[in-house]
């Protein structure tokens, strides 16, 4: 099967019989920089492109990647490269992990707009409605003040809440006396 059929792959699919024997080298290790036309060699022909345009001949790995919108990265690991080890020999190397880690924050976001969108299609449906619209709330509505902790109150909440309740008496019997409802001078 020629290296075209790997764009070719089925989402969600079983790879066909495709022969990853070309992603390893003459000595039995895992290609890593060579399978990607970035860093092509003379010695080894490249099938992955890393622009996220793509590039004539060559499979989109980053289309590939969010085609198959696997956050584990297992299914990507066995419909590209044929192994999880492979995979795992791809993200040690550094170069790989600057496109990767891209890759993966825009994964999460993509599937939390999936789940967003559909909990609001939820909120119509009247079984679901209700569950649907407190978790919206949860997640998109005003913070809940996360301050104030559960339970009784601290030594040092009490001692400001007493401080606070002395000054509020204070200034009230100080405007009682100066509207004449208490004695100028109290009784001593």
């Amino acid at each position: 099967m020629a290296r075209n059929n790997l764009a070719d792959t089925p989402i969600g699919g079983e790879v066909p019989d495709h022969p990853f024997k070309g992603f390893k080298d003459a000595g039995g290790r895992f290609r890593t920089q060579s399978l990607f036309a970035e860093y092509q060699t003379d010695k080894y022909s490249a099938i992955f492109t890393l622009k996220r345009d793509g590039r004539e001949g060559y499979v989109n790995i980053y289309e590939k990647f969010m085609e198959i919108g696997d956050p584990t990265e297992y299914k990507v690991a066995i419909q590209l490269f044929g192994s999880w080890q492979h995979w795992c020999a791809l993200t040690r190397s550094e170069w790989f992990m600057k496109h990767l880690n891209s890759w993966r924050a825009e994964l999460l976001v993509r599937m939390e707009s999936d789940r967003f969108h559909e909990m609001v299609q939820n909120t119509c449906n009247p079984k679901t409605a209700v569950s649907a619209t407190k978790w919206l709330a949860d997640r998109y509505g005003e913070p809940k003040d996360s301050s104030r902790k559960a339970g009784r109150p601290t030594k040092q909440e009490k001692e400001a809440y007493l401080a606070q309740c002395e000054r509020d008496s204070q200034d009230l019997t100080e405007d009682a006396r100066r509207i004449g409802l208490l004695p100028i001078f109290p009784k001593g």
